[in-house]
């Protein structure tokens, strides 16, 4: 429903609705919902209120360093609401809505609306959607002001029924023509027709009737807004009178607000509940906006006319007001409310307390966009407060300006400087080192990120809830500094600490994201047994919080899958990266879609189903070309499609990888790579770990079993001093291929054992049964040899 000011939207809408009996739920929205983070949050609140089984806690999967994309955020709550009966979703005054990524969010909701879901969008101007496409469809249902203009016959109607005036047929043409049917200037008229009838008569003059009044007007809209409202307002009391202006400059109202704001009067004391009532019945352009009655906004248009004459003749008052408001809002706990106040009353000192006292709430809640706002319009404030600078670092980072969030966090360090050591400067130390580690790891400076975060976990306590989930954080920053650089016993040591905080200040979301990551390195630590516990014990937290549908389940599924393949349960690994897959898709999480392909054909070439291996590969290289892949999961992606590739005898492929990695050019210089460039006391990074692996792979294939044990030791030493137990098993059966293939028998036979003693205890059997024929000739022989016991 697309008109401007005054047609009649909501009151039409809110009308029908009570008339068709289906349920329904109203969003009302405003500036403030440009951000997308305090939009999705009253768009749960909204979708709650018919669909009680959504969980309220949903925002949280927002927060935290792997925060939810919004999207996936709404495709949960669509799938939520996909079993309930038909409801009405109502999004009022659209036109406020201006951000991109919010109007993004209501195109996802458009394209992926369930059957259930009635949407009912009102604008003054129509929304910046794929309108055409849904028009195309017969999808869509438009009724503009052509519609909503009312006729001579209703405009008759309506003063004979609702306002007991009874017009001529030329008095009713008349106000058709000077309103053009536009509502709000009927209902005015109507009221200023009403109060110029009691009026008392002038001596000497004749009675008076409509006409007289209905031909002194003319004009636009606008003017005849300001002339009616005008016309209303001189006939009101002065009591009313004083009432509707001052509080014009409220959003919204309630009877303890208006008393607040409303300066005390000469005689009687103020009782906003009744007043409010009041005017309500005497048709004074007040809406309520809750069935209690308790909250109320006046009709936009009106209050525009209201404000715009108080700031006239009442200049002088207006920041008082909003000061008044101000605080009754920071009082009763509207904190947004309070500022926005605030703001207005141009209050700066007041408006940097509130901010200095909630910023760190908003950015732990996520509203950054909000807090980007409120922190631009008290910027000199930033320059000399530190809890203001250091939100405004966090600010930056979270927005992606770097540049400027590193010139923030030295400029808030720099005023730390001289402080005394308290227990708050402490933790605006550990904010802002806090800040430095996660603006070194969005750069892949993990070496300096894991200094920063070490040093921020020195100054942050676990009480406070903000201290807390900074030190969460700055812990979880070192575990994944420390794990990429290989480095997975402290990376174990990080996540289990922030997965005891987390559950310690009963943060859970948190302590799901570190108990996932610490499974993640125990399977690296080849502690199979224990990683399916803890995933498994992690999928029912998230399931008992966020139900089956959870953001941290696609990742859990993940993790199951890779044991249950290790461990040669197929199906259950089947099973495992199909719920994955279809949940990461869910989610919008395009990096764990690919590695769901690469895993699902892993196992159909496990399966013997070459054909649908050789096809899923296809499509994972089709997707990671057409979606951003992010480095962690391209690093684990590639290298496990050249493994599958050298396993079918494609060694072009698997030369393409180590290619990339910038090892070698091509198969030639692969051949004549000499053990000097090969034998190296140079570590090997831990990222090109994989890709050395393919290397030593290569070389077997094409039968350098010296060149393949000389890339094992370079591996082995390392790996094996930082527990990476998966890698050094891989590496001691690689070891085994390359004697058995030199004729060294005792020496394969030796490395075979100690790799069969690695992966017995744990049931890992896929890390030889991927091997193939060459492998099964050498467990042969090691049955033969009584070696292995009853693994073999």
């Amino acid at each position: 429903m697309s008109a401007p000011p005054g047609y009649g939207k909501t009151t039409l809408v809110s009308s029908w609705l009570g008339e068709t009996g289906l349920p329904f739920t109203w969003l009302s929205l405003d500036e403030g919902d440009n951000d997308p983070i305090r939009f999705l949050e009253y768009f749960l609140t909204a979708l709650h209120k018919v669909v009680p089984a959504i969980r309220l806690d949903l925002l949280d999967l927002l927060q935290g360093s792997q925060a939810a994309p919004n999207e996936a955020i709404l495709a949960l709550l669509i799938n939520e609401t996909a079993s309930a009966g038909d409801f009405f979703l109502v999004l009022d005054d659209f036109h406020a809505i201006h951000e991109q990524p919010v109007l993004d969010m209501v195109a996802y909701l458009l394209d992926h609306l369930p059957p259930v879901i009635h949407l009912v969008v009102l604008s003054r101007t129509d929304p910046p959607l794929a309108l055409s496409r849904l028009r195309a469809r017969s999808q869509l249902l438009e009724i503009r002001a052509e519609q909503l203009r009312f006729t001579k016959a209703e405009i008759a109607l309506f003063y004979r029924n609702n306002m007991g005036l009874d017009l001529s047929d030329p008095e009713v043409s008349a106000i058709e023509t000077r309103t053009e049917g536009w509502v709000a200037g009927l209902q005015l008229a109507g009221l200023a027709i009403q109060s110029y009838l009691a009026s008392p008569v002038e001596p000497g003059t004749e009675g008076k009737n409509p006409h007289t009044f209905i031909t002194a007007f003319t004009g636009s809209h606008a003017y005849v807004m300001d002339y009616l409202t005008e016309e209303v307002l001189r006939c009101q009391p002065a009591s009313i009178r004083s009432f509707l202006l001052q509080t014009s400059i409220l959003e919204r109202m309630c009877g303890p607000l208006c008393e607040a704001v409303v300066l005390p009067g000469r005689t009687e004391q103020l009782n906003g509940q009744a007043m409010l009532e009041f005017i309500a019945l005497q048709h004074l352009f007040v809406i309520p906006l809750d069935t209690e009655r308790d909250w109320y906004r006046y009709h936009h248009l009106f209050k525009e006319v209201l404000s715009r004459r108080f700031e006239v003749l009442f200049p002088e008052q207006v920041p008082d007001l909003h000061q008044r408001a101000s605080e009754w809002y920071e009082n009763h706990g509207f904190i947004y409310e309070a500022i926005q106040h605030a703001l207005k009353a141009k209050d700066l000192d007041r408006t940097a307390r509130l901010v200095e006292a909630h910023g760190c709430d908003l950015l732990m809640s996520g509203e950054v966009v909000t807090l980007a706002d409120w922190l631009a319009a008290i910027e000199p404030y930033t320059l000399v407060r530190p809890w203001l600078a250091m939100q405004k670092a966090w600010v930056l980072l979270l927005l992606g300006n770097l540049e400027r969030a590193e010139q923030a966090i030295d400029a808030g360090e720099k005023l730390l400087s001289t402080c005394e050591p308290t227990g708050e400067v402490k933790t605006m130390r550990g904010s802002f080192a806090a800040a430095r580690a996660h603006w070194a790891n969005l750069q892949g400076k993990t070496a300096l990120a894991s200094d920063y975060a070490r040093r921020a976990i020195e100054f942050l306590s676990d009480s406070g809830d903000f201290s807390c989930s900074l030190r969460i954080l700055a812990i979880t920053l070192l575990g994944d500094a420390c794990w990429t650089q290989g480095k997975l016993k402290e990376a174990r040591q990080a996540y289990s600490e922030a997965a005891r905080i987390g559950q310690v200040a009963g943060n859970q979301h948190m302590a799901m994201m570190s108990n996932t990551n610490l499974a993640d390195v125990l399977f690296e630590q080849g502690q199979l047994h224990q990683a399916a516990s803890l995933y498994s014990e992690t999928l029912r937290m998230a399931e008992r919080a966020d139900g089956p549908n959870s953001a941290y389940a696609p990742n859990i599924h993940f993790g199951l899958s890779r044991v249950f393949y290790a461990q040669n349960r197929l199906d259950e690994a089947g099973k495992a990266i199909e719920k994955c897959s279809k949940l990461s898709c869910q989610w919008g999480n395009t990096s764990l879609q690919a590695a769901c392909l690469v895993v699902t054909a892993q196992i159909a070439w496990a399966m013997g189903d070459v054909e649908k291996a050789q096809e899923t590969v296809y499509t994972a290289e089709q997707w990671m070309k057409e979606h951003a892949i992010s480095s962690r999961w391209l690093g684990w992606s590639e290298p496990e499609i050249a493994r599958l590739a050298l396993h079918q005898g494609n060694i072009e492929k698997a030369l393409f990888l180590v290619r990339k990695a910038g090892i070698c050019a091509d198969i030639l210089s692969l051949v004549s790579l000499s053990m000097t460039d090969i034998v190296s006391d140079e570590p090997i990074p831990y990222p090109l770990e994989p890709d050395y692996l393919i290397l030593a792979r290569l070389f077997l294939a094409l039968n350098h079993p010296d060149a393949a044990l000389a890339v094992c030791d370079r591996l082995l030493l390392e790996a094996d001093a930082e527990e990476r137990v998966n890698v050094v098993t891989e590496l001691l059966v690689l070891q085994a291929l390359a004697f058995q293939s030199k004729k060294d028998s005792p020496t394969a036979l030796a490395a075979l054992e100690i790799a069969i003693a690695r992966a017995w205890p744990e049931e890992s059997t896929r890390v030889f049964l991927d091997e193939g024929e060459a492998m099964g000739k050498l467990l042969y022989l090691a049955k033969a040899h009584n070696k292995g016991g009853e693994f073999v």
